[in-house]
């Protein structure tokens, strides 16, 4: 039998130990520290650094590590600090993966409420499937899911003026300056009974075409993944795909995830060389 040795045992909660002066200084040294962690640390360890920190560490040097998962109003969504891109896909999923950990209890419990909104939205009880929307803002958070299906709502109670003046209401205190506003915006044209799913996904990508800028390709396939899902398969980057939802809610976040591993899972061509996990930091040290 094979016994671990003691001084490895704690070797996560020990790392993290190590980091925490970085984690408590400037924003560049908390950055620098957070990206260490995440990069140079396997599944277990992190589990236990993500502990260490949580327990240890102010709230408002946390946000690194677990974003803003929890938005209480539509000006939270998407409001954090941006935690940059993995060396490697397998960090990524782990990172999203700790936060998911963290917060099971609030996403078993979306997972019941989601199943609930569902089943009225497909019998046609819009109104008591409004109720489920509400009930997942109320006692989870508010996410760009419970904001699609209010769209969605809308569209099929033929109110879509009160989807525009939704939109309306959230770009005008949405305080987010990265995806999020971009993403209701398309959502909410997404969720409009007269324009067909092929008439949307060739608005997008000529929309997506005329993007420019250094990250071009990695921008372009997580908006193809998150608005055009079903009509464009061939998808890479997912590192980014996954990153770049951490400014979003918990509920987005394991949606998110959720699609990124059916993809791998049942995609033949899948470039599963991108999820070596490279190296560990027991291997620096």
């Amino acid at each position: 039998m094979k016994i671990t040795p003691i001084e490895d045992i704690d070797f996560g909660k020990r790392y993290a130990r190590s980091q925490f002066s970085f984690i408590n200084g400037k924003i560049k040294e908390r950055r620098s520290s957070y990206y260490r962690i995440k990069n140079l640390l396997n599944y277990p360890d992190l589990c236990q650094a993500a502990d260490f920190i949580d327990k240890n560490v102010y709230s408002k040097y946390k946000d690194l590590i677990f974003g803003n998962p929890l938005p209480k109003n539509y000006d939270e969504l998407g409001v954090c600090e941006f935690s940059s891109t993995a060396k490697n896909f397998i960090s990524e999923i782990n990172w999203t993966l700790i936060s998911i950990r963290k917060y099971a209890f609030q996403i078993n419990l979306f997972i019941l409420y989601k199943e609930d909104f569902e089943q009225n939205l497909l019998t046609g009880n819009y109104k008591e499937a409004e109720k489920y929307l509400d009930k997942i803002e109320n006692e989870i958070c508010f996410s760009l899911w419970t904001l699609e299906n209010r769209f969605l709502l809308k569209e099929l109670e033929n109110k879509s003026p009160e989807s525009k003046d939704l939109l309306n209401h959230f770009n005008s205190i949405n305080k987010s300056e990265s995806f999020t506003k971009s993403l209701a915006n398309y959502l909410r044209i997404r969720a409009e009974k007269t324009l067909s799913v092929n008439r949307f996904h060739l608005d997008l990508k000529f929309a997506l075409s005329k993007m420019t800028g250094f990250k071009k390709e990695e921008h372009t396939n997580y908006y193809l993944f998150k608005l055009s899902f079903l009509n464009h398969l061939d998808f890479a980057n997912f590192g980014e795909i996954i990153s770049y939802d951490f400014e979003h809610s918990i509920i987005d976040r394991y949606l998110n995830l959720r699609k990124v591993l059916s993809v791998l899972l049942t995609t033949a061509n899948s470039k599963l060389d991108s999820l070596e996990e490279g190296k560990s930091v027991r291997e620096y040290i």
